[in-house]
Formats: structure tokens, C-alpha cells, sequence
């Protein structure tokens, strides 16, 4: 029987910080010199993927897929002092790691003065709850609901701390719905109420 393992990595890491050199073990969440940045992130998906490659090696039709997305670093001496600024959240996130899209507060997609290398459809932001004006520069590069091809997951970022975002509860139920439609539409999902009339006895 085939076995699917989904591995979702959260993180708030920066893009770099601290000293990678002094982690003896990236996976040791306890050891307070384990603040690689990213470059710990990743060292621990590839032992992740590593684990689950010998996995399957011992059961046939082991599948496995892993999806992570990083945070946006904004305040990072790092990312204040590089020439791209901000943009260099692209430069090791997409073009080095291969992650294809990030997640920051709603607030930042509202500001001036945005960075244009991060408006890039290779490296989208991911937000949930934003009412975005379609005039937005942010419009065609921003996604209510990420989906993952190489994964085949999603990934939904809702942010509650400002009241002035669109309902939490609101945009969660419609998030789960868009996601049931589009499984529907791709033969994943069956709805077991289509073609149903809900007047009929």
C-alpha cells in the first residue's frame, strides 16, 4: 500500500544569524547556538529528506513531500546593510533555497516604496485575510491561497492582530472552500452534495 509522508516546515529564522559553525546539530531546537538562519532551515529539510529517501528505499511507493515557507526578514542588519535591501529575501530564499514563496504581515504589502525585485511571480507573497486594491502593485504577485506543485500541498496565512484585515473566521472558511473547488475540479476531491438539490425531500 503506498505510503504518502508530508512534511510542512514552519520557521521564523532570519536570513542569517548568528554563527551556523558553532551548530553541532541544526536539529537540536534547544541549543541556543543553533541560530544559522535559513541555512539551518534548510540543513534540517535535507536531513528530513534524507531520512525519508532511506525510508523508501525499505517500502515500496513511499512518497514524500515537503513544503516550506519563509518569512519575509525585514529587520536584519543583514538585510538593511545589502545593496538590494530587502530584495535579497529573493536572492537566498528563491534563487538559492528553491522556495518559491515568502509570508510578511498584511501591513507590509500596503507600504511605499516597494523593493521591485521582490514583485516577481517566481517568488510570491502569501497572505489570506487582505483586502489588496486591484490597482496594487502587489496585485498579480500576491496569493490569497498558495498552492505548491512539486508538494501538492497549500498554504493559507492568515494574520488576526489587525482590525482592520478582513474577518479571520471569514476568510479561513472561504480559503477551505476555494481549496475543496479546485480539488473538485482536478478530480482529488468528490462533493457528495453536488447535483443535489437542497429544497428537495
Amino acid at each position: 500500500m503506498p505510503i504518502t509522508v508530508l512534511n510542512v516546515f514552519v520557521s521564523f529564522a532570519g536570513l542569517l544569524w548568528g554563527d551556523p559553525r558553532n551548530c553541532l546539530d541544526p536539529t537540536n531546537t534547544a541549543d541556543p547556538k543553533c541560530n544559522g538562519g535559513l541555512a539551518s532551515v534548510a540543513s534540517i529539510i535535507r536531513k528530513r529528506t534524507m531520512m525519508d529517501s532511506m525510508n523508501s528505499a525499505n517500502y515500496k511507493n513511499n512518497n514524500s513531500h515537503i513544503l516550506h515557507i519563509p518569512k519575509l526578514d525585514r529587520q536584519n542588519k543583514f538585510v538593511q546593510m545589502h545593496p538590494s535591501g530587502l530584495g535579497v529575501n529573493k536572492v537566498i530564499s528563491h534563487d538559492h533555497f528553491q522556495w518559491n514563496a515568502f509570508h510578511a504581515p498584511p501591513y507590509f504589502f500596503l507600504r511605499k516604496g516597494i523593493p521591485q525585485q521582490l514583485l516577481s511571480k517566481d517568488f510570491v507573497g502569501v497572505v489570506s485575510n487582505l483586502a489588496l486594491s486591484p490597482t496594487s502593485p502587489w496585485s498579480p504577485f500576491l496569493e490569497s491561497v498558495y498552492f505548491d506543485a512539486k508538494s501538492r500541498m497549500t498554504f493559507v496565512h492568515l494574520d488576526g492582530r489587525d482590525p482592520a484585515l478582513r474577518s479571520f473566521e471569514e476568510c479561513f472558511v472561504a480559503a477551505l472552500d476555494y481549496i475543496a473547488k479546485i480539488n473538485e475540479n482536478n478530480g482529488c476531491y468528490i462533493n457528495p452534495n453536488a447535483g443535489v438539490n437542497p429544497n428537495s425531500n
